[in-house]
């Protein structure tokens, strides 16, 4: 995650997006907001739908990356900060 914030933090990032994908997004989207960059969520089969009728069917971690950095641009979905730790814990 360090090296990811490094990365992010070295360019004008306006928005990350990314798939909540059970608990596994939960420790970067934290550590992202503690860096002080935006996060917005995007359910998955929204995601999907968006490239799909995009025209996009092919599914590689390249591709999806291209697909919701053009999502976030088209659709400009709000930052969410993470849930909270007593959040987490319920």
């Amino acid at each position: 995650h360090r090296h990811l914030v490094a990365l992010l933090t070295q360019h004008a990032v306006a928005l990350v997006l990314m798939e909540p994908t059970s608990r596994y997004h939960r420790a970067v989207h934290r550590r992202l907001h503690e860096a002080g960059l935006p996060v917005a969520l995007a359910n998955p089969l929204r995601a999907r739908l968006f490239a799909q009728a995009s025209g996009t069917l092919a599914k590689t971690d390249a591709i999806d990356a291209a697909m919701l950095a053009r999502m976030a641009e088209r659709l400009g979905p709000d930052p969410v900060a993470p849930p909270t730790p007593a959040q987490e814990e319920l």
